[in-house]
């Protein structure tokens, strides 16, 4: 790390392992706002960057092992009592995977192949700009007789 003191050390370490500024400020016994004065110092932001990286990747990696792996989980009844498999008497443990884990990872790792294909965008146009817009882009499709909703055709 470069010239940072024992406390950012301390805090940044912290984050790498937590990815919350809140516990990183505990572990290193600063205040919150103190993390945020240090982001001012170029040196210190750097580092931070780097930290978050690591908070990061401990995500992902734990995000893969739900996803991949899977977890185990007691079942329970509607009682709240955990169940009991009848031939061993033991509790019954379930493992599940993570679908929706496993489809956000394929989403950031192979966006061409598994993102959204939904394309948003945000216009600040006001609705007779939008009217026009679209009007001219029936128009352009060849079907300029149409009309748009609430508005006669312009021919």
């Amino acid at each position: 790390m470069p010239d940072l003191s024992p406390k950012q050390k301390a805090f940044l370490g912290a984050f790498a392992e937590t990815g919350s500024v809140t516990a990183a400020a505990r572990a290193a016994d600063i205040y919150r706002s103190t993390h945020y004065y240090w982001l001012e110092n170029p040196e210190y932001a750097k580092a931070f960057d780097q930290a978050q990286e690591e908070a990061t990747d401990r995500l992902e990696e734990e995000a893969r092992r739900r996803a991949v792996q899977g977890v185990q989980r007691l079942k329970f009844g509607g009682n709240g009592a955990p169940l009991k498999d009848p031939r061993t008497g033991e509790v019954y443990v379930e493992h599940v995977y993570s679908d929706s884990l496993l489809v956000a990872l394929l989403r950031a790792n192979r966006p061409e192949k598994y993102a959204d294909r939904h394309k948003h965008e945000i216009s600040n146009l006001s609705n007779d700009e939008l009217i026009a817009k679209a009007r001219a882009a029936l128009i352009a499709s060849g079907d300029g007789a149409a009309g748009v909703a609430g508005q006669p055709p312009t021919d």
